[in-house]
């Protein structure tokens, strides 16, 4: 995880600073003492991507910020801020709510559901040291407009929060405090904002556009990182859009500042170069609104804003429920995985198998704050906009198509490989700068079922496999996902063919029989639950992770479904003395396994499967490749291999 994940995820040189010089190196250059940030600041310094000791601690202090924000916000489902817009941190402080009595705010240092313990730390203004820019000036957006300081709606500093020890920093780092005094409550009033209604995480695209009249539509794509739900959006105009400015602008001035398109008043239509445009200042206004909880300043106003924007794409948490009881209103297309694992054999119990879904979705709630961070920002869109300016136009893939058939299924190939080893790259730069993080995170009570398997011998591979899951599932979100459309166009392109021809056998085959199959056993159910599994796991979901994990889901089904029903066979065996014992029955076997899944994927009727198994060989983790989800990968790529040569006159 060197050198090539370092070259995977660095910029180019500014000002010719040298990259992977080594830790030990810039503390002997910068002179400074840096045992005080964040380790995912040191390894991006490392990288390139940070360039002084300044923007290390800029970094943290955003990542601290965040993480102040959400810890308060899980303990008490509200944010406390006083007269200033500060956020009240005191462990003394009470808060007044708007109908009265007072709500005391969560300890400092406490650990809540997707929060680490807080670090101690020296105080992250970095103000004497030579050439190093403050992290305010490194980060800081752009002053408002006269009338926005004028009326006191808005605070435009970096809060500075007071960072007390609860014990333990990270390993190798000296213990240090703040001095930061704290809020004087006889003589600052406080206020609470209700948070239990906002959505916690909300990642936000615009995957694609088309013309309805005389107006430009858009499609936004949703996932909700609380809920682990991706949905729809309902269809928006460009007019929906400058409503939704109106309104956030009425509410936070600061919000002005967002990037957002210009209107065109001339009768003209606009040129696919000029739509792309619009469609990308679009998609960064919403993600910036998405963002306004953890990165603006706080303000009276921002749930009500919050609301705003969950209604405008089509979501709302249910009122005195759960935080994860997502509400999809009734014109949003709903694209979410909807069948459930809870019956497939993995090896947990109820209990275990439900809190490690809290902890995985804890995990990614974490790493969707790691994305919020400017450096991280930049560096995945410079990503997606090199690969986007690298996916051939579609006179370019005619043309490919006639010097050769294989020549556009190597140009997908390439694509493919750059962003599969990107985002192994960025999954592994999380994964360590963040481990000491989500080691804490998973200490936390709410995942007491599991202590067990994470103190056993195993524990540390056990952690390792549940984070770089929740790792994966939000990297490919903020990565693959923006490329999916173009990644899609040239798969489709390249295996057309291929998928034309089994696509006609599929739907030949889909009119046999079960036993038609050579099935070692026919399944009462037709197998239901397994198709449903690939319908909705493999066919509905846009995450290549998730496809892949429902791939092993389906095939744990067969084998249960198989066990279930041969033992319901024995038992009537058994119970009906008039008749000898079947014991032809036997368990499923990996030779009796491939006919069966044949069957499944055959019933399932996905679309473009060649396409698929090339787009899921391609970014399957490496690490993922040797383990289950390759193993029962390759029966997938078998199963689709063996179709497409069958003849429609033989039998299996």
């Amino acid at each position: 995880e060197g050198g090539e994940d370092a070259a995977a995820i660095t910029p180019p040189p500014r000002g010719g600073v040298p990259t992977g010089n080594g830790h030990s190196a810039r503390i002997a250059n910068d002179a400074v003492d840096v045992q005080a940030v964040h380790p995912l600041a040191v390894l991006l310094r490392e990288r390139g991507i940070l360039k002084t000791i300044g923007e290390e601690k800029g970094v943290t202090g955003q990542m601290d910020d965040y993480t102040e924000r959400t810890r308060q916000w899980e303990a008490t489902s509200a944010l406390c801020i006083d007269g200033n817009y500060n956020l009240c941190s005191n462990r003394h402080y009470a808060a007044t709510g708007a109908h009265g009595g007072t709500r005391k705010i969560s300890q400092p240092g406490s650990c809540t559901p997707s929060t680490p313990v807080r670090r101690p730390r020296r105080s992250l203004v970095s103000a004497t040291t030579p050439g190093i820019a403050s992290p305010a000036l490194l980060f800081a957006s752009p002053p408002p407009p006269p009338s926005s300081q004028q009326n006191g709606s808005l605070r435009h500093e970096t809060p500075v929060q007071t960072i007390r020890n609860n014990g333990g920093g990270y390993p190798g780092q000296t213990l240090q405090y703040s001095s930061t005094p704290a809020i004087n409550a006889s003589n600052t009033k406080a206020m609470y904002l209700e948070m239990g209604a906002v959505r916690k995480g909300l990642c936000v695209r615009i995957l694609n556009t088309f013309s309805d009249g005389n107006n430009t539509a858009y499609t936004v794509w949703v996932y909700d990182c609380e809920a682990e739900i991706e949905f729809y959006a309902p269809v928006r105009y460009y007019d929906d859009f400058v409503d939704l400015r109106a309104a956030s602008i009425r509410l936070i001035k600061a919000t002005e500042e967002f990037p957002f398109p210009l209107k065109n008043w001339l009768p003209m239509a606009e040129s696919e170069v000029v739509k792309e445009t619009k469609r990308k200042q679009l998609e960064q206004f919403l993600r910036s609104l998405c963002a306004v909880t953890y990165k603006l300043p706080l303000h009276p106003n921002l749930v009500e804003l919050a609301i705003h924007l969950q209604s405008f794409l089509g979501c709302d948490t249910e009122d005195g429920a759960a935080e994860s009881n997502l509400i999809l209103n009734h014109q949003t297309i709903s694209n979410n995985s909807l069948y459930s694992a809870s019956g497939v054999d993995d090896g947990y119990t109820d209990l275990e198998r439900r809190t490690r879904s809290q902890l995985k979705g804890s995990i990614q709630r974490y790493v969707y704050r790691i994305f919020l961070l400017p450096c991280i920002e930049e560096v995945a869109a410079q990503f997606v906009d090199s690969v986007q300016s690298e996916i051939p136009t579609l006179g370019e893939m005619r043309d490919l198509e006639r010097r050769s058939l294989g020549l556009l299924k190597e140009r997908s190939s390439k694509i493919l490989a750059k962003t599969q080893h990107f985002i192994d790259s960025f999954q592994n730069l999380v994964f360590d700068g963040c481990k000491e993080d989500m080691l804490s995170i998973a200490d936390h009570d709410d995942y007491s079922s599991l202590r067990n398997r994470i103190d056993s011998k195993t524990g540390e591979l056990y952690c390792e496999d549940l984070f770089r899951q929740a790792i994966r599932e939000h990297v490919e979100i903020e990565i693959y996902v923006p490329l999916r459309k173009s990644i899609s166009t040239v798969l489709v392109n390249g295996w057309r063919h291929d998928d034309m021809s089994l696509k006609h056998k599929m739907n030949s085959l889909q009119r046999r029989p079960q036993n038609y199959f050579d099935l070692h056993q026919d399944s009462l159910s037709g197998w239901e639950s397994v198709i449903h599994i690939l319908k909705e796991g493999v066919g509905r979901s846009s995450l290549p992770c998730k496809k892949l994990r429902a791939i092993v889901d389906a095939a744990k089904e067969i084998y249960r479904l198989h066990e279930d029903e041969r033992q319901m066979n024995l038992s009537r065996n058994e119970t009906s003395r008039d008749e000898p014992l079947d014991e032809s029955i036997e368990k499923l076997g990996a030779d009796d396994f491939l006919p069966i899944f044949v069957y499944c994927i055959i019933m399932t009727d996905l679309e473009r499967p060649c396409a698929l198994c090339a787009l899921l060989e391609e970014l399957c983790e490496k690490r993922a490749r040797i383990s289950e989800v390759g193993y029962y990968f390759s029966s997938f790529q078998a199963a689709i291999t063996y179709i497409q040569e069958m003849s429609l006159t033989d039998t299996i």
